[in-house]
């Protein structure tokens, strides 16, 4: 063997060494174990949530693969197909969920499979359930959603209560507030001066209002004592009432509405000036002629008391005895003359 060829040996060596420990460490960069057996699982979800290739798959926690390859199956809907690898040693059971998560508050995400209760588990190359987790985007709408709802509602008291505080604090309003609460005081003061009032009066008729009560209950004490005779009298009264109801009161209630039926009769004859009494009542020359005839019968005997000899001759008797007159202010002026010159005839006797 030439020292050529084995130079060409030793190359060809070198380069599957180098190939294969690259192919090694690029596997061990993807977490690919080439020594241990593993188990390859595809999963179809709508949507991956920023999922990438070699992140992590997770069992209760547990790291148990991770993601090998995501593809887009535009044919069927542009849905999602990733690929994971887990260790041969863990097992899944049938119906279990593969949900997409966020592994931290970074939004690194990862593929968490949440086991069923199945007795019988997936094998090789099976497609497993996918779910995708809300994200937080979509869980915090979802939270805020309520306190959205609270201050759209919030916001329409506060407008509304700012538009009642703007009518409140209107000129005209301001103007009917200050009128009614000068009216509340003054109500307010009337009541206190009422009150006030009332008081001294129940201090003042305090005794009074004391003898009342006790007349009050002298009363109730003697209806209490004579309640044996109250009854008599009320059972009196009961024959009474009987006595009366057998006495044939509707007959006697008859004929008095027929008397006030006549009268009723009689005086719209009298108001139509029906009659003599309808004549004397409805016309009133009468009383003119009544009033005329009394007037001159008092003059006549104002004159009869002022001047006698009109009428008697006082010759004929010595009576020696003055005329009296009570009211010279009836007199006329003619009958004055002559009582101040009879007057004067008797002071110069």
């Amino acid at each position: 063997m030439t020292k050529q060829r084995r130079k060409y040996i030793f190359t060809g060596v070198l380069i599957v060494i180098i190939l294969a420990t690259s192919y090694w460490g690029f596997n061990y960069l993807k977490n690919k174990d080439l020594f241990n057996k593993q188990r390859a699982y595809y999963i179809l979800y709508e949507r991956v949530e920023g999922l990438n290739v070699s992140s992590a798959v997770t069992m209760n926690g547990f790291q148990i693969g991770q993601v090998d390859d995501i593809k887009m199956l535009t044919k069927q809907n542009n849905q999602l197909l990733v690929s994971i690898i887990t260790d041969n040693k863990y097992a899944i059971p049938d119906s279990s969920i593969a949900r997409i998560y966020s592994m931290d508050l970074m939004g690194t995400k990862g593929i968490e499979i949440v086991l069923s209760n199945s007795n019988t588990y997936h094998e090789d190359d099976d497609t497993l359930i996918g779910e995708t987790e809300q994200s937080l985007k979509e869980q915090v709408s979802m939270q805020m959603m309520p306190i959205r709802n609270q201050a759209e509602d919030l916001m329409k008291e506060m407008q509304t209560a700012i538009e009642v505080v703007g009518y409140i604090f209107n000129e005209e309003t301001q103007r009917n507030l200050k009128n009614s609460f000068s009216s509340i005081k003054r109500t307010v003061s009337y009541i206190e001066t009422s009150s006030q009032n009332l008081d001294s009066l129940m201090t003042e008729e305090k005794s009074r209002i004391t003898s009342i009560l006790n007349n009050i209950d002298n009363i109730t004490s003697t209806i209490s004592n004579n309640n044996e005779a109250i009854s008599n009298a009320i059972k009196n009264i009961s024959d009474l009432s009987d006595s009366l109801k057998a006495a044939q009161l509707t007959q006697t209630l008859n004929q008095a509405n027929k008397a006030i039926n006549n009268v009723a009769v009689i005086t719209d004859k009298i108001n139509q000036g029906k009659g003599s009494l309808g004549l004397l009542v409805n016309n009133d020359s009468l009383y003119y002629e009544l009033e005329s005839a009394s007037a001159n019968l008092n003059r006549l005997v104002q004159d009869m008391r002022i001047n006698p000899k009109r009428y008697i001759d006082l010759r004929l008797f010595d009576l020696r005895r003055d005329i009296m007159v009570v009211d010279e202010s009836s007199l006329n002026k003619r009958d004055k003359k002559r009582l101040e010159k009879k007057r004067e005839r008797s002071q110069k006797q």
